[in-house]
Parts: structure tokens; C-alpha cells; sequence
């Protein structure tokens, strides 16, 4: 048969996730208009000799490529961005970050079709939207030059934010208003509401589809839908029964995110929220009066229409275990209207001792207790230690279910003034949010571990002791059995490390692509004896309470199991200017002064990984343990040591065949079940190009943080063996429209290609231990102009094994995909993977 071969490259798959710009210019945007030439290439280097390829500044089309894949072009001053499109095969990009002052500007095209947008929602507004909207607009615009997005065909999906469940298709609810105008419009808005009511969290909606050019967009706006009424009663305390609750600022804030309501008591004390997201809500508001605070504080979960009387403690009511609310219930009607609240059940005061520690009980009853610690004049700062245990983690957590238990922590000054505060419920605390203390990973029940927090007292010490109460509670949401408990404690500060964090880390790479971070920067890459890390990362361990004339000896770091076990000495040594541990003396945050230990943690060619090579990885969560000892001239050594947030570690992947580019600091990284995994079935996989970066470094891939995601090249017959998968997918291209017409070889090659590649995929997909596998989601493509393979014609060949286009249809010898559903089911289209396959692990 007579087909177009393109000739050999490597394929930069780090960018198929990703705005093109396999090459970047080094220089700044030009301030002036002016001329230069533009040469399309493969990333070898050989002329991408398309006639025809688009080209694009800034989103606007300013020619298209002769025969020579080149073409002419006058840069506007200010130009930011140049890209090529050649509709159905490949891309490329390079942004406009230099002095261009003429010459030829090379662009690298590879695989990836995908034009960089994003996309709005004017009805979401502050991040909720109203359940009776009457109209949801999805504005979609590109990204460098902010003009709509010519759509010409779409789908819409809306999935939970916060839940690993897969996407609903809402594509019916929503029609295209003009082809040019970059709309998308939902109407009656509240039709579509009324699905997404059904999620727990905050909804992302993702639209996708083709542009006019034949380029792939998609992008994601998220939000929440309001749905209950909220109403609260500020109510005055056992205490100060007269206290004036009107005008009072009332702040409601759904915990873990950055929605907020705020509105002010009316004359009763009664604020009322028309309608709220579904979760649970921090109510915090606070009176002064005669010289004394009052505050109400509390975690209230909304699931449907919720009331209550939210009461304004001042100390000797937290003393007397006061509970900080009370809710009530009352015909809608009568909302907000004349209620009477009922009487106070004051529970017995809690005798002070060493510790609080209280835990949920019956449900939806908040169980309090509180403890005094008296400090010493001039004390400077005091130390809250705690930690929270939930039964509801993993399982109902991870679920984020409506079994959401609640907890509070507060520490409060004479007078009844907060000095610090924590409101918190056991969903949010899935991922580290502000405030709510992240779970330990692996832990059943939940546990935070030991918590602590520096509360600076000075202001409170000067003339005297001073007494400090500690106030906890929790309360049980949905059940009266899974509990939640905190432990909390209040110490005078000591040597101690206060924190340890790690920096990101920013490395070239060696495929031509842009300089790229790490994307969630909670993995450490570990090579085995004698190599040694290309990036360096490093911890930064801030001490405190270091006592005057003392001095930082030495400093050593293990690497632990989250057990505690130890796996490893990363270094045991003294501080120096030029050293693996660099002491600098500064101020903290707070404007105290503080030690940063700054500590590089990972191996250099000095300092070779301490780990020898092992049949399987020791871990794939671990903490860095760190010990500092100080001493004064000739004194006795104090030490202070701590663990690190916990951290995922990635090992060298035991890989066969590669295809792709390699990146500076390798792309072969893997979580230790994706190394197991791996070793007993790298041979069902094609040649693979990435696994992760080091240290989970971003290569441009969106879901390859964990090491638990590898890109493997398509595979191959006869007709179709080429080392790049975008080689492979441009051939197939090409003899799937040369079969639609006519074609009896090509239809020929194009079946046994899908065959082959339906055995493999079928091998992968009944592996239990395989969660998803990714293939291409094809683009329009035409030799001639005329019949264009439509959208979606690789997986419609696939698992359909028929293909209609026009007026004619393209029926595989073979006929459809006979694996079980369920296996097929794990096969789904993915933009921008053309030239690859994309296996998730479990």
C-alpha cells in the first residue's frame, strides 16, 4: 500500500498534558514588531516538511507552512506565544520569552494537539452557585491571547472534587451558543443543579472537546452548590445572661475551602444564610463587654435545613463546660421566627489536670472539657501539644461520607480573650487544609499525630503568673458509635525543632522542554548505591528555645518507616558554610528569633545514596527523623529531634526497552508497589517513555506525582513498527483514511494493528492490580480534503470495530472487541495521548 511515513523522532511526551513548547527561546517578549522565520522540526532535528501546518501568534493564525515546513512572520511587539498545528498529527509550541530580533525560530512539533485555554463560570461567583440559577455558562477562552475558543464539538463531565469515583457526562444539559463565541450555556440552569446535588463536595466541571482549527482544548472550573438554608441565634451565656447578642458579625466558614458568608446579629441575634453548601461550617463571632470576651465558636455540619443557637461563652462558662451549642427545630414557616430556645443543660465542671481529652459520644451532642495551666511571670512563649484520633478515618474519611465528626480546639487568655483556635472536621483532613491537621497516611483508626503550636504569652506574663485555659470538644456526626477524640496539652516551650519542611525543586530538562517543578512536592527519589540524585532537595528544620550561649554541634538525619523503624543514616555531621548542614540565624514569622538548619537530604556524587540495591523497595512512606544537639563551651549536650511530614519515596523503575526522550534527572522513578508490579510484568508493556520525575518533579504529566502511572509506546505490527508512537499513530492515521476509501491492504494493516493492540491491552486490563488504562483520543484527520476520519474514530475502531464517516463506513475484518466489558471498561479515551498508552495503577 502507498501511505505517508513521517520520518524518525523522538517524541516529547513530557509535554502531552501540557501547552506545547518542546523548544524554548531564552530571551524577553518583543517590545518591537519583527520579522523572523519560522522552521518546523521533529525533535531530531529533521524538517517537519508538512505544507499547509498552521501557525499561530498568540492564538491568532498568521499562515500556514510551504513545503518546507516554514514560513515567514511578522511578530507583534508584545507577543507572548508562537505555535503550529497541523490538524489530526502533531504540534508544536514556543513561547516568546526573548529578545527575537530575526533569524529563524525553530519549533519542535510533537503529539500533542491540545490549544491552552481556560474556562469560567460568571454564575459561580466567590466559588458557590445558587441551586435556583437560571442559566450556567462555561466561558472558555485561550490562554495566551484571552480571545474565545472557536468550539466545534464538546463534552462536559462533573465528578466529586474530593472522591476518586468516575465523571458523570452532563454534555445534554448544555448547547454551543455560537460556534466563535467560546460559550457553553446550561438553560434552565437549575436543571442542571439538580444532579450535582447529589455530591458530597465541591463539583468540578471539565469541558472538552475540538476547536475549528482541529486542536483539542480542556479545562475545569470548580465550585460549590449552595443548597440548605442556614440559620443561627447568638445567645447570650449562663453567665452574663444580659449580654447584648444584635449587630454582632457572624462568620460562617465551610471548613477546608475559602467559602465564607459573613452577616451581622439583627435585633434577636438571629442571622439567616438563604441557602449554604453542604458540609461543615465554622461559626465564629465575638462581643467584648464590661472588660470581658465573649465568643462563640463552634463546627456545625450542614445536611439539610439546619438551625441553632450558637452561645457567646466568656471563661467561666468554658470553665463550666458550657457547650457552644444547642439546636433546635421549628416549622420552616416560622424559620428564624419567634423561637424559643430551650433551657441549658450546664454539665459538671472539669477538674484541671495534666491534660484535656475528650471524645464524641451520642450523636450530634458536643462534649466538651477544658483544663488551666498556670504560667509563671516572664514566661515568653507557651507550647500546644495535641493530637486527634477519629474511628471515621480511613474508611468513612476516604469516602468522604456524611459521617463528618467534628472537633474543636481552643486556647483561651483571662478575660476570655483567643489566643488560638482550631475547628476542624474529620473529611477536610484528608489533605492537608488550613488549619485541619492532615491524617497519617496508613493509620486505621486516623490519628494526626503529635501536633504542636507556639503561643507567643509575653504580653501576659509581665506582671505576673497567669492562668491559660485549654478547651476542647467533639461531636458526633451521623452515628453515635465511630468516635472522635482529642488529646490536648499546654507546656512551656523547650529546645525543640518547631518544623521541617522540604523545598521544591526546579531542574532543565534534558528533552528541550520547559523548566518544571515539582507538582505536589511530597516525594524524595531514592537511587541505590553508588549512584546518586541529579536534583538536590533540601530540608529546612527550624529550632526554637535554643538557651542563650549554646551552639549547634551536629546535626543527623535517618530515614524511618512510619513505624519508626530506621532504614537508613543520611548524614551525621557539623554545621559549615560549605557543608551538607548550614545553620542561619534569623526571625521567624512571629518576629522572635529562630535557627533555620538547612539540610540537603538527598545524594551527591560526595555523598552516595545509603541505600544498596534491593529486590523490592523498603518502603513507599517513610519520614525523615531529625536529631540536632547543641552544648555551650565545655557543657553538657541538650538535643531536640523530630519527624518530618510524611513523605511518598519513588525507586528506580526496573524498565526493558525505552522510547521517548529522557529527562536530566530521569523519568524511570516508581513507588515500591509500582517496582513489584513492574517486575513481574514489564513484558506486557511497550517501550516505555515515563513512569515519574525525580522527586515527583512535574514532566508535564498530571497524574504521575505517585509513581504510579506509566506512559508505554502503542504496539506494533509489521507495517506499523516505528520506535515513536507518534510515527505509529501518523501511519495508522493515514491507512485508516486510505481503508475508509477503498483501501483493501490498508484495511488489512489497520485490523491486525487494532488486534494486536487489543491482545495487549486485554493481558493489562484483566490484571486486578491495573485501575485504568488511557488511549487516544483521536483528532479529526484527512489526507485530501473531502471525508474527514472524524473525532474519536481510534476508539470507535477499537472496541466498535466500525468507523462511519460521511456516507461511508469502515467495518474491521475482525469485528468488535471480545474481551469482557469489564475489562474494556478500563480502556478510555484521553486527550493529548496519540502517540501513547497510559497505564494507572492501583
Amino acid at each position: 500500500m502507498t501511505a505517508l511515513r513521517l520520518p524518525s523522532m523522538l517524541v516529547c511526551s513530557s509535554l502531552l498534558l501540557m501547552p506545547v513548547a518542546c523548544h524554548r527561546s531564552h530571551s524577553s517578549t518583543p517590545s518591537v514588531d519583527t520579522r523572523v522565520r519560522v522552521s518546523l522540526v521533529f525533535d531530531d532535528g529533521s524538517p517537519f516538511d508538512f505544507a499547509g501546518t498552521k501557525v499561530f501568534v498568540d492564538d491568532v493564525q498568521v499562515g500556514t507552512t510551504d513545503a518546507d515546513g516554514a514560513l515567514a512572520v511578522e511578530l507583534p511587539a508584545g507577543a507572548t506565544a508562537l505555535r503550529a498545528l497541523r490538524p489530526g498529527i502533531a504540534a508544536g509550541g514556543r513561547e516568546l520569552d526573548g529578545a527575537v530580533t530575526g533569524g529563524v525560530l525553530k519549533v519542535g512539533m510533537i503529539g500533542d494537539l491540545r490549544r491552552p485555554v481556560t474556562m469560567s463560570c460568571p454564575q459561580a461567583q466567590g466559588g458557590t452557585l445558587a441551586p435556583d440559577v437560571a442559566q450556567v455558562e462555561l466561558l472558555l477562552q485561550g490562554r495566551d491571547s484571552g480571545l474565545p475558543v472557536a468550539i466545534e464539538d464538546f463534552t462536559v463531565e462533573v465528578e466529586d472534587a474530593r472522591a476518586d469515583d468516575d465523571p458523570t457526562d452532563v454534555t445534554p444539559f448544555f448547547t454551543r451558543d455560537d460556534v466563535l463565541a467560546g460559550r457553553l450555556s446550561a438553560t434552565p440552569g437549575a436543571a442542571l443543579v439538580t444532579p450535582l446535588l447529589a455530591y458530597a463536595n465541591d463539583v468540578v466541571v471539565r469541558a472538552r472537546g475540538h476547536d475549528t482549527d482541529g486542536a483539542t482544548f480542556e479545562a475545569e472550573v470548580a465550585f460549590f452548590v449552595e443548597q440548605f438554608p442556614l440559620g443561627v441565634a447568638l445567645v447570650a451565656p449562663p453567665s452574663t445572661p444580659g449580654l447584648d447578642v444584635s449587630g454582632c458579625a457572624l462568620e460562617a466558614r465551610l471548613i477546608g475551602t475559602d467559602v465564607t458568608y459573613v452577616a451581622d446579629s439583627d435585633a434577636m441575634g438571629h442571622v439567616a444564610f438563604a441557602a449554604v453548601p453542604r458540609g461543615t461550617y465554622q461559626l465564629f463571632a465575638e462581643v467584648t463587654a464590661g472588660g470581658q470576651v465573649f465568643t462563640a465558636s463552634a463546627a456545625q455540619f450542614v445536611n439539610g435545613e439546619t438551625s441553632l443557637g450558637l452561645v457567646l461563652l466568656g471563661l467561666p462558662d468554658v470553665l463550666a463546660g458550657v457547650a457552644p451549642t444547642t439546636v433546635w427545630q421549628f416549622a420552616p414557616t416560622t424559620w428564624l421566627r419567634d423561637c424559643a430556645l430551650p433551657p441549658w443543660t450546664v454539665p459538671a465542671g472539669v477538674v484541671p489536670g495534666t491534660g484535656v481529652s475528650v471524645s464524641s459520644a451520642a450523636q450530634d451532642q458536643v462534649v466538651t472539657a477544658s483544663l488551666t495551666v498556670q504560667f509563671p511571670q516572664d514566661t515568653q512563649r507557651a507550647r500546644l501539644v495535641y493530637e486527634v484520633i477519629s474511628v471515621e478515618y480511613p474508611t468513612y474519611v476516604l469516602q468522604q461520607s456524611v459521617f463528618n465528626d467534628n472537633w474543636t480546639l481552643r486556647v483561651l487568655a483571662p478575660g476570655g480573650k483567643q489566643l488560638f483556635q482550631r475547628v476542624c472536621n474529620v473529611n477536610s483532613q484528608v489533605t492537608e487544609s488550613p488549619q485541619c491537621p492532615q491524617w497519617i497516611v496508613g493509620t486505621s483508626p486516623g490519628t494526626t499525630g503529635q501536633r504542636e503550636q507556639e503561643i507567643d504569652v509575653s504580653a501576659l506574663t509581665t506582671t505576673g503568673p497567669v492562668d491559660l485555659v485549654v478547651a476542647a470538644s467533639a461531636t458526633n456526626i451521623g452515628d453515635s458509635q465511630l468516635t472522635t477524640t482529642v488529646l490536648a496539652d499546654l507546656l512551656p516551650v523547650a529546645f525543640k525543632v518547631q518544623s521541617i519542611t522540604a523545598s521544591p525543586v526546579t531542574i532543565s530538562t534534558s528533552c528541550g522542554t520547559n523548566t518544571q517543578t515539582q507538582r505536589r512536592q511530597d516525594q524524595f527519589s531514592f537511587p541505590y548505591a553508588p549512584q546518586f540524585n541529579v536534583a538536590q532537595r533540601t530540608l529546612t528544620t527550624r529550632l526554637i528555645g535554643r538557651p542563650e550561649g549554646y551552639a549547634v554541634q551536629s546535626v543527623k538525619v535517618e530515614v524511618r518507616k512510619t513505624d519508626g523503624t530506621v532504614l537508613a543514616t543520611v548524614l551525621d555531621e557539623a554545621p559549615a558554610a560549605d557543608g551538607r548542614v548550614r545553620l542561619v540565624v534569623g526571625t521567624g514569622a512571629d518576629g522572635k528569633p529562630s535557627d533555620d538548619v538547612q539540610i540537603d537530604v538527598t545524594s551527591t556524587a560526595a555523598h552516595v545514596s545509603p541505600f544498596a540495591a534491593a529486590a523490592t523497595p523498603p518502603t513507599d512512606l517513610f519520614v525523615f527523623h531529625v536529631l540536632v544537639r547543641a552544648a555551650p563551651a565545655g557543657g553538657a549536650t541538650i538535643t531536640a529531634e523530630r519527624d518530618s511530614p510524611v513523605y511518598g519515596a519513588l525507586w528506580k523503575a526496573p524498565l526493558g526497552a525505552r522510547t521517548g526522550c529522557r529527562d536530566a534527572g530521569g523519568d524511570d522513578w516508581a513507588c515500591a508497589a509500582t517496582v513489584t508490579w513492574l517486575q513481574s510484568n514489564a513484558s506486557k508493556l511497550g517501550p516505555v517513555n515515563d513512569v515519574s520525575g525525580e522527586h515527583d518533579r512535574n514532566l508535564g504529566h498530571g497524574t504521575h506525582e505517585r509513581g504510579k502511572a506509566i506512559d508505554f509506546r502503542q504496539f506494533t505490527t509489521p507495517v506499523f513498527d516505528f520506535g515513536s508512537g507518534m510515527e505509529i499513530y501518523a501511519e495508522l492515521a493515514d491507512s485508516t483514511y486510505l481503508a475508509l476509501n477503498g483501501g483493501e491492504d490498508a484495511l488489512a494493516d489497520v485490523d491486525a494493528w487494532f488486534v494486536a493492540n487489543r491482545t495487549g491491552l486485554q493481558a493489562l486490563a484483566a490484571d486486578a492490580a491495573v485501575r485504568k488504562i488511557y488511549c487516544a483520543d483521536a483528532e479529526p484527520y484527512s489526507l485530501d480534503p473531502g471525508v474527514v476520519l472524524p473525532a474519536g474514530w481510534f476508539v470507535a475502531l477499537l472496541k466498535n470495530g466500525t468507523l462511519t464517516a460521511g456516507t461511508l463506513t469502515l467495518t474491521l475484518p475482525s469485528g468488535a472487541w471480545a474481551a469482557p466489558a469489564a475489562d474494556q471498561a478500563k480502556v478510555s479515551a484521553l486527550q493529548n495521548h496519540l502517540d501513547h498508552y497510559h497505564l494507572a495503577l492501583q
